[in-house]
């Protein structure tokens, strides 16, 4: 079939007034071709991707177009799975530091850092080693550590992963470095979320930052951040890892 009439949230063989789909319908799609089984898991599960390589460098390329607002701060907002308890997750970007300090991933209810739910998912700790966090449904924060990257250094894969079933994980470059044994992640039960990256915001001060050591801006380079609302598995890591 060349061409064609698609006709979308309606049956047009059934009578009104019951003929309409009652929903929402969103990022509509027709594909060429049969979609392989990867691709479908990749749509489904890619919250949010930004390449940060584009004349749009603020542009989420993922299935979603998730806004986003920057200036001297880059929020990303309308992480919905994020505001219910349990949600499993990752983040994966890339990082070129100059000096190991700072916030990495940032998560509030508000856009100004605070709000029910807001602590520090990735930073550095004191001794300048990277860390993953996670905040328990009785409102503890609980880390995992990894290593002490040098500096200067060169492009570095940080992957975070949480699920009820494995608990917290830590991934440098294509290799498992930590995890912990947590079973649930405290979320906000508001509806839209914000993900604050590489720096710290001034509502900030009053949220649980856990094992950060410098509560500010991360000083170096990131890229190519994504999220999914599944945890990846150490195949999706080493697949991410080669492919980019």
């Amino acid at each position: 079939m060349t061409s064609g009439n698609f006709t979308i949230g309606m049956n047009e063989q059934v009578n009104t007034p019951n003929n309409y789909y009652q929903g929402y319908i969103d990022h509509l799609s027709i594909s060429r071709r049969a979609k392989s089984s990867c691709e479908i898991l990749e749509i489904a599960t890619l919250a949010a991707h930004f390449e940060f390589d584009s004349t749009s460098s603020y542009t989420d390329s993922g299935p979603n177009a998730v806004a986003t607002t920057s200036s001297t701060n880059s929020i990303i907002s309308g992480f919905t799975s994020l505001g219910i308890s349990n949600p499993a997750f990752s983040i994966i970007f890339w990082i070129k530091p100059q000096t190991l300090s700072g916030t990495l991933v940032h998560l509030s209810s508000s856009p100004s850092g605070n709000g029910s739910t807001c602590f520090s998912l990735l930073g550095f700790a004191s001794n300048g080693a990277i860390i993953a966090q996670v905040l328990t449904n009785n409102g503890t924060i609980v880390t995992t550590t990894g290593p002490i990257l040098p500096v200067p250094l060169s492009w570095t894969l940080v992957v975070q992963t949480w699920s009820e079933t494995n608990g917290l994980k830590l991934y440098m470059n294509n290799t498992f470095v930590s995890s912990i044994a947590v079973s649930t992640f405290k979320g906000s039960e508001i509806t839209s979320n914000y993900l604050t990256l590489t720096n710290y915001l001034s509502g900030c001060v009053v949220c649980s930052n856990g094992l950060i050591g410098s509560l500010g801006s991360f000083t170096g380079a990131i890229d190519d951040w994504r999220i999914y609302n599944r945890e990846l598995t150490s195949i999706d890591v080493c697949t991410l890892f080669s492919a980019t």
